[in-house]
């Protein structure tokens, strides 16, 4: 689930570390570079539907709701199931209990429903998704 705002507030963050020195200009040039070649591989995904294989699906969705906080959900046949909260920037959960991991599915799937699915579908909404991206990382 991918706010519209998740690289803006990133792009953001580092205009202002810039600003107090903390982040030096060449720096900048290769957080921009990064984040174009990671979009660029997001946008692969998205339009294939998976990572390397077929077997390895990948939905990826937009929400126009600006949410502090990111779930994300993994129920894979080959590793651990669990579930990652990450509210703000440093705060980072895992969990692994499966009482916790049904309720943040239910949240995530709360969330779905107001949300445009970018992976293979709606190639008009998965275009103007990366392009308006693009244009947000060459703020920078």
């Amino acid at each position: 689930m991918l706010s519209n705002h998740v690289f803006q507030d990133f792009v953001d963050d580092v205009v202002y570390f810039n600003s107090i020195r903390l982040i030096r200009d060449e720096d900048v040039i290769r957080i921009k570079e990064d984040l174009l070649c990671f979009l660029d591989y997001m946008e692969t995904i998205a339009i294939d539907g998976f990572v390397d294989e077929p077997a390895n699906e990948v939905l990826i969705y937009n929400s126009d709701i600006s949410v502090d906080t990111s779930y994300y959900y993994v129920d894979s046949k080959i590793s651990v199931r669990y579930a990652m909260i990450w509210s703000f920037i440093f705060n980072t959960t895992f969990i692994f209990d499966n009482e916790m991991l049904e309720m943040i599915k239910q949240r995530i799937q709360m969330m779905i429903r107001t949300s445009t699915l970018l992976s293979v579908t709606d190639e008009k909404q998965r275009m103007e998704y990366f392009a308006m991206q693009r244009k947000i990382v060459g703020q920078l």
